[in-house]
């Protein structure tokens, strides 16, 4: 289970910056996929957190992250695509 969760982390970081570019554009690319980048931080020290709450037991934490995929599902899928200009 460990071995998917790194695998799915590793491939993920790596499509990250292309699709924050895509998405906000490449003007202030930097700066949107730095905040994207400490979401990732974020995420590590909460399932640290959400781990030391729940005395060590790990399906709590997959548990919390299902659902917070869940939710994260129903945003992807109601968000709509920003409208940009580039500046040339």
């Amino acid at each position: 289970m460990m071995m998917m969760v790194g695998f799915f982390f590793g491939g993920t970081i790596t499509v990250f910056p292309s699709l924050v570019g895509d998405y906000f554009g490449l003007k202030n690319h930097s700066q949107n996929y730095a905040m994207i980048y400490q979401g990732f931080g974020f995420g590590s020290l909460a399932g640290a957190l959400v781990l030391s709450l729940a005395g060590g037991n790990l399906a709590v934490v997959f548990y919390t992250y299902i659902v917070l995929l869940i939710v994260s599902l129903i945003i992807w899928l109601t968000i709509k695509t920003p409208k940009y200009v580039e500046s040339k």
